[in-house]
């Protein structure tokens, strides 16, 4: 097979792949496109709170890729990733396809990152896909009915709902669920002003180094409008997550909330794949993201376009 006719391979579906592979579609690019991702369908993210919520259905908020595509040019594959090789042009996946290139498109995104906390990754909720979204909503449902028959104790515990991480994704978090959980324990005859939103953040202040940090006042003053409290703990460090209970540390005192719900979303890590490319280490920041020129592509490999989370681009 000569290199000319070689596919153009996107690795990720998420907002970079998907909208490479609709724009080649829509400009009828000539070569074939092979879109590659683990899931079955395309996370619209913006529209989790609505899923969370009930407002949106989980087919309007996460279509099946299979649905989104109106060319013949693109075959979307469903599997994992196991390696990539830059410099034989080969994607390897998990059931044994092999696929060499003439472009590689690299939209992996990001992935949690846990820091190592003790329970983060096995007792905390992430909030990223709809089946996240599904899957608190039901725990969050499921705290408020037993709260409803539990002493004030437990009830306490059900009741209290902890967000690690004070950025948009964070306080956006604590918004929703201080005008949603209210209504919902309204329902069942509960008393709304139990519900209690705490959100831990190790900086002293929310949105440290996010590019909305201007809007760290307006911020606040929403989060003091809602209809259940929300409490932010600064300066912390959490130090563990248990079934009932989160443990942080704060001015070197450990500190103990008790909690059954417990969502992170303390930020992201570099996609395994991406660490494992034969990218130099003057190619990549200080985070490991692969430094690309102005037309997105990695400056050793022009064949390799990237973006999205996995990119970072080099000044001139």
């Amino acid at each position: 097979m000569h290199e000319t006719t070689l596919p153009t391979v996107i690795l990720g579906a998420g907002f970079t792949g998907l909208f490479a592979a609709l724009h080649l579609c829509h400009r009828r690019y000539p070569h074939h496109i092979v879109l590659i991702d683990r899931a079955e369908r395309f996370v619209f993210k913006p529209l989790l709170y609505e899923l969370l919520s009930g407002e949106m259905t989980d087919t309007q908020v996460q279509p099946r890729y299979a649905e989104l595509f109106e060319c013949d040019s693109v075959t979307f594959v469903q599997d994992d990733i196991t390696t990539v090789d830059l410099e034989t042009r080969t994607v390897k996946l998990a059931s044994g396809l092999c696929y060499r290139y003439g472009n590689l498109v690299l939209g992996l995104g990001s992935v949690p990152t846990y820091f190592g906390i003790q329970g983060a990754e096995d007792y905390t909720f992430a909030f990223r896909t709809g089946e996240d979204a599904i899957a608190l909503r039901r725990q969050l449902r499921d705290c408020l009915q037993r709260a409803t028959q539990a002493d004030a104790k437990q009830r306490q515990t059900l009741l209290t709902v902890a967000i690690v991480g004070a950025g948009p994704s964070g306080l956006e978090m604590a918004a929703t669920l201080a005008d949603l959980l209210p209504q919902w324990y309204d329902r069942l005859h509960g008393d709304p002003e139990e519900i209690r939103i705490v959100v831990l953040n190790r900086s002293h202040e929310i949105l440290k180094g996010d590019i909305n940090g201007h809007l760290r006042e307006i911020f606040q003053t929403a989060l003091q409008t809602r209809k259940a409290s929300v409490e932010i703990i600064q300066g912390v460090a959490v130090k563990a997550v248990l079934p009932d209970a989160l443990e942080y540390e704060q001015e070197g005192e450990i500190k103990v909330l008790q909690t059954a719900t417990v969502i992170w979303t303390a930020g992201n890590g570099l996609h395994p794949l991406v660490q494992q490319l034969a990218v130099s280490d003057e190619n990549r920041d200080r985070t490991g993201r692969l430094r690309v020129v102005p037309t997105l592509q990695l400056p050793d490999f022009p064949e390799v376009f990237v973006g999205g989370d996995c990119a970072v681009l080099e000044k001139p």
